[in-house]
Order: C-alpha cells, then structure tokens, then sequence
C-alpha cells in the first residue's frame, strides 16, 4: 500500500513539471487540460485487496489522486469476486464501496462477479452516484464471463457511467482471431442497449496480447472509423465514441 501510495505521489510530482500533461483532477480541471491538449491520466487501482483489510487506506489512495478503482481482479479477496467466481460483496467490501461513494472514487465494475456488479449498481443508484465498467464488452455478443449483460450495460449508462470497449480477442469472439467487425458488433450492440452517449474505447493495451487484427496502438484505432461510417454509425457517432462521451463524464464527474 505504502508503495501504491508513493508512485501515485511521485507521478504526480513528476507532471506538476511538465507542461503539455496533467493528472486529472489532481494539477488541471478536465476542461482546461483537454481545452489546451494536454495529454491527460487518470490515477486508478484495479484491485482494491491493496487496502489490507484497512478501509482507511482508501482515503489515501483517494489523497493521492486515485479518482477510479476496480474493487477487483480475479478469484475471491476480502472485498468480494471477481468475474471468475459467483460471490458478491464480502462486508468489508460493501463498507469499502460505501466509502468509494462518499469521498468521490468510482467504482470500476470490469473484473466484478455478475452478483457483485449487481449490488454495487444497488448501492450506486439508490446514492445517485455513477459507475463505469472501463473494459468490458457485450455478454450478448460474445458470451465471456468478463463481458456484461444488458441489464448491467443498460443500468451503468442510467448511473451517468461509461462503458469501454476491450479490445482483447476473447472478449470479442469465440473465434481464434478478431477482426474490427467483431470490435464494432460489440459497439453497435452496446449502442442499442446502453445508448450512444454510453460508449467508449477502454482497449486494455496494458493488459492484453491479443487485440483486435490490425488494431495495436492507439494511433491504429483510427482504421475503426471508416468501418463504422459503412456500418451506418454518423460522423457524431464517432465523435462520441472517440472522445466526446468520455469528456461528457470526466467534465461531469471527474
């Protein structure tokens, strides 16, 4: 935890000195930073078993800039299941989601069990506070356990949360490889679910080796847009996809 802590503090050091990068919500608002094209990071955590059962590292975490955490990465922990397993929320974990809640850290429902997915869209709706799953695709398409359900895509985007599109194989087909139209048939569907405000790209470069053909880098997400336009999807649609409904959220909630 004490070392989380502190690369979290040195980043945002090191960017408090460079003038074209900025911690979001931490050194710059959203609107400034994006309005002078910044790039712009945001600190989360996936796994929040980093807590060591002590609820009051969350504020540090929170006091460090963290303003997103996945509450987990796979099998069972103190907090609760991840997606490999059937188990919900451990008490702590409720107490910790509680927390997430009230000094303004979002939770992160990619890697969640369905039945904790569920009851953290409980918590969040009954406090009107949103959630986002930042790289999960549609269960619908392509049946994964680490994809999400209508009913979990549908009430993410009623919280106000966003929805980011993995760009990782499995999650996109059951095929040995994936193609940009297996990519888009996860983004048409989530749109029709979820709603086109609802929809970003959440790629998950950093943690997989098997993306989508042709589709390595973030500069090659660009070969998407040609594609989606012959599909139908507007010159507004990709805007939104491409930036415009994360700015939507990071402006409003960030």
């Amino acid at each position: 935890m004490e070392h989380a802590v502190a690369v979290f503090k040195n980043l945002k050091t090191v960017l408090s000195h460079t003038a074209n990068a900025a911690l979001l919500g931490v050194s710059d608002d959203f609107g400034t930073a994006f309005d002078t094209h910044k790039l712009l990071m945001i600190p989360t955590v996936e796994d929040l078993r980093i807590l060591n059962a002590n609820i009051r590292n969350l504020d540090l975490l929170r006091d460090a800039g963290v303003r997103i955490a996945a509450p987990f990465w796979r099998g069972e922990s103190i907090i609760g299941g991840a997606w490999n397993t059937e188990t919900g929320l451990s008490e702590f974990g409720f107490s910790v989601v509680v927390q997430m809640f009230e000094i303004g850290m979002i939770p992160d429902l990619s890697h969640a069990s369905g039945k904790a997915a569920d009851e953290i869209l409980s918590l969040a709706a009954a406090r009107k506070k949103p959630v986002i799953a930042s790289h999960s695709n549609a269960f619908a398409v392509t049946p994964h356990n680490r994809n999400l359900d209508d009913g979990r895509l549908r009430a993410i985007a009623e919280t106000g949360g966003v929805i980011g599109v993995n760009l990782y194989t499995p999650f996109l087909t059951d095929k040995k490889r994936s193609e940009i139209g297996d990519l888009l048939a996860h983004v048409a569907h989530i749109v029709r679910v979820a709603g086109r405000e609802s929809v970003v790209f959440g790629t998950d470069f950093d943690g997989m080796d098997a993306p989508a053909q042709g589709i390595a880098t973030p500069n090659d997400l660009l070969k998407i847009i040609d594609p989606m336009k012959k599909q139908g999807f507007t010159e507004a649609d990709v805007d939104r996809l491409f930036y415009r409904n994360g700015k939507r959220f990071c402006t409003q909630y960030l």
